[in-house]
């Protein structure tokens, strides 16, 4: 009897935790297809409605970058406390309903309020906050290739671009939007049902590991916070106490200060240095898909070199970014292509590397909440960095000195990741 008794449960041929990398993939296609990148497709159609300025239409997309700065702590916590199932599902109905509502927006205040609920929604379920902390729940000897791969549902988002596109000329941008918001809610809230906080509870491991393996993992009901191996690591407070902690914020947040400031400014740059309109929108769209390479990239060399190493490469690559365009007369598409490889793979380096760093030296007790305060210090300089941008072209006629400002800044990458400690005295569980 007794052999029958410690034998172990039949492990499925394919582990959970990937079904939960293809959950996270698929959402975020679907959020930055519909919502992050797709919604500058009804731009130009709600102006023409309304006759609003660009300035006051663009002050939504500030809006989103404040309420994500704002909100990705609190998002943090509630993750840590609830768990990321409850919020994805949330997030799924709040931003399907919100993109619903707001195709029937009549004026800038109504605008407004209801692109802030859609945003609210998307932060919740994207791969900001939540669904890293789920990823890194189920892996963690590959942790880095999960969430590589969790992360690069955009570098396919140029699919729904094209088909909002599609739908915009075809039945006017109100229609488009009500069946954008109607499709995130059909795909994020499914997905959000099929999600489980741990693998635990349902006798399975992180990475798909034996129970022989982890004899002292315990099991618990599968919320939140309740499972004692979602208590291992540091908490806040004892994160906050550790300089890898501010040494991070630090890195990332120089990391996103070109980058975002660019991100806002790419088409009219390459506008401005004598390409054509798609030709500049291309770089876009090509950034964006090779930026899954980052990704993926990023998390590979995060399960296989000393960190810090590898953020001396995301370092590098990003510095390189801003030379290129200075040394280079960048006037032709093909001129720019090594700019979108360059840059695409380091921004994708920078997304997928932030929830697996944290977690490889604060572990998960508050992935959440930690994720969600360094998100807060990369979205801080993503708000200065546009605005910045954008005054020195107003007081040049040019974008130049932002370039070189950006090497500055870039430069200042190199020697910080080294006053990274790779092995903090592990916290306590009081």
């Amino acid at each position: 009897m007794d052999q029958y008794q410690h034998e172990e449960p039949k492990r499925p041929r394919i582990f959970y935790g990937w079904y939960i990398v293809a959950g996270s993939f698929v959402t975020n296609l679907a959020l930055t297809g519909t919502y992050f990148q797709g919604f500058q497709v009804f731009f130009l159609p709600i102006l023409t409605t309304f006759a609003w300025s660009r300035t006051a239409l663009s002050g939504v997309f500030t809006l989103r970058q404040l309420e994500s700065g704002v909100l990705a702590p609190v998002l943090g916590f509630i993750v840590d406390r609830v768990g990321p199932k409850r919020v994805i599902i949330v997030g799924g109905v709040i931003s399907g309903f919100g993109m619903m509502a707001l195709s029937q927006a009549s004026s800038l205040y109504m605008f407004y309020a209801l692109f802030l609920l859609a945003a609210v929604g998307a932060s919740a379920a994207s791969h900001g906050i939540t669904w890293p902390v789920l990823v890194a729940r189920w892996f963690r000897r590959r942790l880095g290739i999960a969430m590589g791969i969790a992360t690069m549902g955009p570098f396919l988002s140029g699919i729904p671009v094209l088909i909002i596109t599609r739908l915009v000329v075809e039945t006017g941008w109100r229609t488009a939007m009500f069946i954008t918001g109607t499709t995130l809610l059909l795909i994020i809230t499914p997905i959000g049902a099929f999600v489980r906080n741990t693998p635990e509870p349902y006798g399975l491991f992180p990475d798909g590991d034996s129970g022989k393996s982890r004899l002292d993992a315990p099991k618990d009901r599968d919320h939140g916070g309740g499972n004692s191996f979602v208590q291992e690591g540091f908490t806040v407070s004892q994160a906050l106490r550790q300089k890898s902690f501010w040494v991070c914020a630090l890195f990332f947040g120089i990391f996103f200060f070109g980058t975002s400031a660019f991100g806002v400014h790419q088409i009219p740059y390459f506008e401005s240095k004598g390409l054509s309109t798609s030709d500049a929108a291309s770089t876009l769209t090509t950034l964006l898909f090779l930026s899954g390479i980052g990704r993926l990239g990023g998390g590979l060399l995060a399960d296989a070199f000393d960190l810090r190493i590898v953020l001396t490469v995301v370092g590098i690559l990003n510095l390189a970014t801003w030379l290129y365009l200075v040394l280079f007369d960048v006037n032709s598409l093909s001129m720019a292509l090594p700019f979108t490889a360059l840059h695409g793979i380091s921004f994708g380096f920078g997304v997928s590397l932030r929830p697996v760093i944290v977690t490889k030296l604060f572990g998960i007790r508050a992935l959440g909440a930690l994720n969600g305060l360094l998100q807060t210090s990369a979205v801080i300089s993503g708000v200065v960095g546009p605005v910045l941008m954008g005054w020195i072209f107003d007081t040049t006629g040019e974008y130049t000195d932002a370039l070189y400002l950006f090497i500055i800044v870039a430069t200042l990458l190199l020697p910080i990741s080294w006053f990274l400690k790779i092995a903090p005295e592990r916290a306590t569980s009081r």
